[in-house]
C-alpha cells in the first residue's frame, strides 16, 4: 500500500475525523471570540468616547457659567464700591463737619434727606444685586446699612430734641447728638471700610 493510501485510510477512521472537526471547530470558536473582543472593545472605545465629550461639554459649559457670573459678581462689587465712595464722600464733606454743632433742623433735615436718598438707592442696588454677592460681603452690607438706619434715626431726634426748647428734651437732645457724632465719625467709616474690604475680596476670586 502507498504512502499516501496509507494517509487516506487513516484520515477516514472515525477518531480521525472527529480530530479533524474539533480542530476546526476550535479555530472557528477562536475565530468569533477575537471578533466578539474586538467588536466588544470598539463598542466600549465608541461609548468612552461619547462619555469624554459629554463631560468635556459639561466642564465647557460650567466654565462658561463660572466666567459669566465672575464678570457679572465683578460689575456688580464696581457698582458697590462706586455707591460706597459717594455716601463716604457725602460723610465727609457734610456729617462729619456739622454732627457734633447744634444747626437748624431744617439743614439737618437737608443734609439726611441727602444721605437717605443715597442710602436708598444703595440698598436697593445691593436687594437687586446680592444673590451676586458672597455672604461675608453681604453680612457686613447689611450690618452696615442698619447702622446707617440707626444712626439716621437717632440724629433727627436728637435735632428734635434740641429744637424743641425744652431743657430736659434740649439737653437729652445734645447727648444724643453726641453719641451720633462718635457713630458718624468712627463707626460709619470703619463700617464702610468693612464693607469694601469685603467687596474688594470678593472681586479677586
Amino acid at each position: 500500500m502507498e504512502w499516501w493510501e496509507k494517509i487516506l485510510a487513516y484520515l477516514v477512521q472515525p477518531v480521525s475525523i472527529a480530530a479533524v472537526l474539533a480542530y476546526f471547530g476550535k479555530r472557528l470558536v477562536e475565530q468569533y471570540l477575537n471578533k466578539r473582543v474586538e467588536t466588544y472593545k470598539a463598542e466600549l472605545k465608541h461609548e468612552t468616547d461619547l462619555a469624554i465629550a459629554e463631560t468635556r461639554h459639561e466642564h465647557e459649559k460650567t466654565q462658561f457659567r463660572f466666567t459669566k457670573l465672575h464678570e457679572i459678581r465683578l460689575e456688580v462689587a464696581k457698582e458697590m464700591v462706586s455707591r460706597l465712595v459717594d455716601l463716604r464722600v457725602l460723610f465727609k464733606k457734610e456729617l462729619i463737619d456739622i454732627a457734633s454743632g447744634i444747626i437748624s433742623l431744617e439743614k439737618d433735615e437737608t443734609i439726611w434727606e441727602a444721605l437717605h436718598e443715597k442710602l436708598t438707592a444703595f440698598e436697593i442696588y445691593y436687594i437687586k444685586h446680592r444673590m451676586f454677592l458672597t455672604s461675608e460681603a453681604g453680612e457686613k452690607i447689611e450690618d452696615f446699612l442698619r447702622l446707617l438706619n440707626h444712626t439716621n434715626t437717632a440724629n433727627l431726634n436728637a435735632s428734635y430734641f434740641i429744637a424743641s426748647g425744652q431743657e430736659e428734651l434740649s439737653n437729652q437732645g445734645v447727648k444724643e447728638k453726641t453719641e451720633v457724632t462718635t457713630i458718624v465719625n468712627v463707626s460709619i467709616p470703619r463700617a464702610i471700610q468693612e464693607v469694601e474690604q469685603g467687596i474688594r475680596e470678593m472681586m479677586e476670586w
